[in-house]
């Protein structure tokens, strides 16, 4: 896993060069863990550069949007909802709610 995580700081690192990536849990999804931007990642105005890199390389896959999350802890509390059927996380970002909708019951592409 360590390889994969370097991996993935190094493709974030073209669009965040400072950036730092943490294994997290996330509180109302507990049973999924993401690498994420860190926590203490400056929420201010970024350098020029580094705004060309967010607009022209985005790394959505780094941030668990909170409509992503609040998905996610719902389909965690209504399993049923996708248990047994086929889902598609579109502009998955993160990917939270493709992971939730699977630990949930959701069929996977070899079900």
């Amino acid at each position: 896993m360590q390889t994969n995580l370097n991996e993935l700081l190094k493709a974030l690192r073209l669009t965040l060069p400072s950036a730092e990536l943490k294994i997290s849990s996330l509180n109302d999804v507990p049973n999924i863990h993401l690498a994420l931007v860190n926590s203490n990642f400056p929420a201010g105005p970024l350098p020029q550069e580094v705004m060309h890199n967010v607009i022209t390389k985005p790394a959505y896959w780094a941030f668990c949007w909170g409509s992503g999350l609040a998905l996610a802890a719902w389909l965690t509390e209504n399993p049923n909802v996708v248990k047994n059927k086929r889902v598609a996380d579109i502009g998955a970002g993160s990917g939270v709610v493709a992971i939730a909708a699977k630990q949930a019951g959701a069929l996977g592409d070899k079900n």
